[in-house]
């Protein structure tokens, strides 16, 4: 079995944040060029996710318009685990969709 620690090709620990923030943040750029933000508090036994996927319908092969919308509805969409639509919400879990202006 392969270590976890084979597709963290750099490692941050000192992110710039506020002298009043509690938080604990750490930074990690894997191997398939991902950014990851880890967040955590000492007092918190909670734990959440979040994906920020940078890409739009600008990114859309000519060919085959509309497959950013299609994939935005596909995240939400049920799975064999969780099989109805936004089933996951029930769990508190939240999803938004943030729309970026480009101009």
């Amino acid at each position: 079995m392969a270590s976890v620690d084979s597709t963290i090709v750099r490692v941050v620990n000192n992110i710039k944040k506020s002298d009043c923030d509690s938080w604990n943040y750490r930074g990690l750029e894997l191997s398939n060029e991902m950014l990851v933000v880890l967040i955590s508090h000492p007092n918190i036994d909670k734990a959440a996710a979040a994906l920020d996927v940078s890409v739009g319908s600008l990114a859309d092969p000519r060919d085959v318009p509309g497959t950013a919308h299609f994939l935005e509805h596909m995240l939400s969409m049920g799975s064999s685990k969780y099989p109805g639509e936004n089933e996951y919400s029930k769990l508190g879990v939240g999803f938004a969709i943030f729309k970026r202006n480009c101009s």
